[in-house]
């Protein structure tokens, strides 16, 4: 007897009944032709996972330039002083919405649905028009950059192209975000109430729903910008003031909610591996909607209210925003400890995410004190890295975690678990010595300012933290591809010995994902249930 055991009357049906009965698993076309029309959540979460692992390619590769020009701050020796702007620009939002939103969203797509028992996406044809659409504005807001129509750009053909293309991105995250929400409210298998939902659904319901409360304001900023700049009224200022217009967007506290789901991936990975029932779940789960509450950061907009930043509000927000990650830290350490952890390479990935994003929600804390002063210099930086990267290092773990059940082999655990400690590493160095930085008053967003005497060696510690993450993504990408095609071991349907119902069906799944009903639903993890019965 298995968790999808067959339901009696389908069993004792004759024969030829019985194999009417049958579930019958249509093919699916090959080629670019099946994966543009394609409907199937499985490979509509991959489009939006390979694409953005090849955006923060590129993203770093900016970074790293840019690290390069701070080590000598009396000049830049690379990149024209005049395109810095933008280059500063296209990193901050290119890791927001090229790389960070999409990718964690990709992984919900394919995943969520197989974890709350679900045959499929909510609206599957939408959830594709919502992959293809992202990934031809993203290309549109590149060009728009290459012709200098980013903010600072001074082309007007290529601001409005800039502002048309992220209109389409943000568009088409939030029609992904309509799609992985009414999956998890109204797909769950029977018996599988909200609060029994696996800790990643829930913080991809909780996310999804608050990118649609936030995301529209932007993009009502973004229309407004183009109807000012198309139509040279200046009445938001032209394209010199657009970036103030939009930097709220990757500022804290809206940093945070584009992470939030890393969190809900670390509280799967933890439990799992620990081989333990979650300690304290319906705590983590408080945690996690309480991270999405405090994450909406469109009340912060510093052009509509220039002074918002040092009101109590902002500093009560800042503070309250560290217990989540504090939170989930707590019980994720109460449900290791109770259990035997396995050292597996997930878990390598998992710890080294949560501890960035109590490293970026405690820097956080202070951003909002204006005696420190700390607004406007690296340290906000600092505090972005720390969360985005955060993230990265949670889908880099889910990737180790649930990329057999997608692909049907394992990343070998020795280069994983390595590449996972150097990807720590390498976000230790970008994030700490900014931190020292903006205390010292180096300005955000320059390469050329006052040299200081501590400013060769802290620059040059992110650069270095920039450069060694670049290659902890090349290697876990040429890792994961060679393992995933055809060198990784056969996984197995459940080779972490898992909890939740993505385990109880084949390695890759089936199109429609189960071949046969699941039982009802009795608790958070039914699986674990199952093997205890």
């Amino acid at each position: 007897m298995t968790i999808t055991e067959t339901r009696p009357e389908d069993a004792s049906a004759p024969a030829p009944v019985a194999a009417l009965l049958e579930r019958q698993e249509p093919a699916q076309q090959d080629g670019l032709v099946g994966w543009m029309t394609t409907v199937d959540h499985k490979r509509i979460g991959r489009i939006f996972v390979v694409i953005p692992l090849l955006y923060l390619v590129g993203a770093l590769v900016i970074g790293v330039l840019l690290g390069l020009e701070r080590v000598d701050p009396e000049g830049a020796a690379i990149l024209p002083l005049d395109k810095v702007a933008q280059l500063v620009s296209i990193y901050q939002l290119g890791l927001a919405f090229l790389v960070v939103i999409p990718l964690l969203l990709g992984i919900g797509i394919a995943i969520v649905p197989l974890q709350i028992g679900a045959r499929g996406i909510a609206f599957p044809r939408a959830a594709a028009l919502a992959a293809w659409s992202w990934v031809g504005g993203s290309a549109l807001l590149i060009v728009a950059y290459c012709i200098n129509g980013g903010p600072g750009g001074g082309r007007t053909n290529g601001v409005n192209l800039f502002l048309s293309a992220f209109v389409v991105v943000i568009l088409s995250l939030c029609l992904a975000a309509v799609c992985l929400a009414t999956t998890v409210m109204t797909m769950r298998t029977k018996g599988m109430a909200m609060s029994d939902v696996p800790m990643f659904a829930w913080a991809s319901l909780v996310t999804s729903s608050l990118l649609l409360v936030t995301l529209p304001v932007l993009l009502a900023d973004l229309v407004f910008l183009f109807v000012d700049n198309k139509h040279a009224s200046v009445q938001f200022g032209g394209n010199a003031a657009m970036s103030a217009y939009i930097d709220w967007i990757v500022r804290q506290p809206q940093t945070y909610l584009f992470a939030l789901p890393a969190l809900g991936i670390v509280a799967e990975i933890i439990a799992v591996m620990a081989g333990q029932r979650p300690a304290h779940r319906q705590t983590t789960m408080a945690a996690i909607g309480l991270g999405g509450i405090l994450g909406v950061g469109i009340v912060f907009q510093t052009a509509l209210t220039p002074n918002v930043t040092t009101q109590p509000l902002f500093n009560a927000m800042a503070i309250l925003a560290v217990l989540p990650p504090l939170i989930v830290l707590a019980t994720s350490g109460v449900t290791l400890r109770a259990g035997k952890p396995k050292l597996a390479s997930p878990l390598v990935w998992a710890v080294g995410a949560l501890l960035m994003a109590v490293l970026g929600a405690g820097a956080g804390v202070l951003t909002g004190f204006k005696g420190l002063a700390l607004q406007g210099t690296v340290y906000e930086t600092a505090q972005f890295h720390a969360v985005l990267f955060a993230a990265v290092l949670g889908a880099f773990g889910a990737l180790a975690y649930w990329g057999p059940k997608l692909w049907g082999r394992r990343l070998p655990e020795g280069p994983s678990g390595v590449l996972a400690l150097l990807g720590l590493l390498a976000v230790s160095l970008v994030v700490i010595p900014d931190l020292i930085a903006g205390f010292l008053d180096q300005p955000a967003g320059e390469v050329n300012f006052d040299k200081y005497s501590s400013a060769v060696a802290l620059n040059a510690l992110t650069f270095a933290g920039l450069a060694l993450l670049l290659v902890v993504v090349l290697a876990f990408g040429l890792v994961a591809l060679r393992a995933f095609s055809r060198t990784g071991a056969i996984a197995g349907n459940d080779p972490w010995d898992g909890q939740t119902l993505e385990w109880a069906t084949s390695s890759p799944p089936p199109l429609h994902n189960f071949t046969d009903d699941l039982v009802e639903v009795t608790s958070a993890t039914p699986l674990l249930d199952r093997k205890e019965a």
